[in-house]
């Protein structure tokens, strides 16, 4: 089983030169990090 993190390019840009990811905005509002499965991420 697969899961995804869905990031906008910016966040996948910072992720890339950082090495980490502390999670998106909604992530850290809500206290947990946001994933999909496979028959999910098409809709988020």
């Amino acid at each position: 089983m697969k899961i995804f993190k869905i990031l906008t390019l910016p966040q996948w840009e910072d992720f890339q030169k950082d090495k980490i990811f502390k999670g998106s905005e909604i992530d850290l509002d809500d206290g947990f990090i946001h994933l999909s499965f496979s028959n999910q991420w098409e809709n988020v």
